[in-house]
């Protein structure tokens, strides 16, 4: 099951990143992406959480790396930003390097290339007698890296699980399109391969322009177009349960290929001290779907749906996500 993506176009700032779920280590925004849009500079480390802690795990970045030395690019963590329990890394020779309780395995030299975009995927189950690992670069096999089982992937605490995962730990490693998932559900319980992660932003408006409330922008749907959001200097507001606040959004850039889900991110905060809670929509051929309520703080953060599924319950297509909606509903 798809937990969580990420293409770091929607946000400039690590402070930004905070309200998404990262937490950082002297990282910054790194400037283009691989293919436009931003990245990030992981500086010494960036780390998201998972919604609960994972037997088995998978992760997928796209990485660019300045210089051929020794680095972790990415790592399945047990608590906090250095608390890897199996890592993949780079050498001083180019070549990716699996840790855990130890060194794993080492992979043949040069399929790094400094200035260079790649995309690295780790599944791993954590165990430190039932351990496993298996490792793709650019939506392939490794040479020198054959998926292992029966290995000691625990490699930082007592606990057979990862909480989360980093990425780099090395001054000057540039991240782009980011994924996590877990092994359940009948689909994204592997490998995606090399995936690329388009943020689209609203456009117009949607069938549903019920929130009350309008600030700093001629309509509903540029009040909510801001990237990066803009806080209290444009916004919709609404105080009704059952209120929904729906936009039409661009275009995909990409013209063919599978759309594994999509994420709606809400953005907001309350200016109350009463419970208020949101939950993200889609509507999609004339039929609406609800995300779970969240319940919204004082301080503004990313309220992330990941919808595998279009409303109707079959797999997105890039045609499907054209002609959706996504939006908002107040739920209290």
């Amino acid at each position: 099951m798809l937990l969580q993506v990420d293409g770091f176009d929607h946000y400039t700032t690590p402070l930004q990143g905070n309200a998404k779920g990262w937490f950082y280590n002297g990282s910054s925004t790194g400037g283009a992406g691989r293919f436009g849009g931003l990245c990030f500079n992981t500086g010494n480390g960036m780390m998201r959480s998972f919604p609960a802690a994972l037997a088995t795990a998978v992760v997928g970045v796209a990485f660019q790396t300045p210089t051929i030395v020794a680095r972790q690019v990415l790592a399945l963590v047990d608590g906090g930003i250095g608390s890897a329990q199996l890592s993949v890394g780079i050498n001083n020779l180019g070549g990716l390097v699996v840790t855990g309780a130890g060194v794993l395995a080492t992979s043949n030299a040069n399929l790094v290339k400094a200035g260079t975009w790649n995309y690295l995927e780790l599944k791993a189950t954590i165990s430190n007698a039932a351990g496993a690992y298996a490792v793709r670069l650019n939506g392939g096999a490794v040479p020198g890296i054959p998926d292992a089982a029966g290995v000691n992937t625990r490699g930082s605490t007592a606990n057979n699980q990862a909480t989360g995962y980093t990425l780099g730990n090395g001054a000057g490693i540039l991240v782009d399109d980011c994924y996590a998932a877990d092994t359940t559900g009948a689909a994204n319980n592997t490998f995606l391969g090399d995936v690329r992660v388009s943020t689209i932003m609203p456009s117009g408006p949607g069938n549903y322009t019920q929130w009350a409330t309008l600030v700093g922008a001629a309509t509903h749907w540029q009040a909510v177009a801001d990237s990066p959001p803009d806080g209290d200097t444009s916004y919709v507001a609404d105080l009704t349960p059952g209120h929904l606040d729906s936009y039409a959004f661009g275009n995909l850039p990409s013209v063919s290929g599978t759309v594994p889900g999509v994420v709606v991110d809400v953005y907001a905060r309350k200016d109350d001290g009463n419970l208020r809670q949101v939950a993200a929509m889609a509507r999609s051929a004339g039929v609406d779907k609800i995300g779970a309520t969240q319940t919204i703080t004082a301080s503004y953060a990313f309220y992330t749906e990941v919808m595998e599924t279009d409303p109707s319950g079959a797999a997105w297509t890039i045609g499907a996500v054209n002609g959706a909606e996504f939006g908002v509903e107040e739920v209290a």
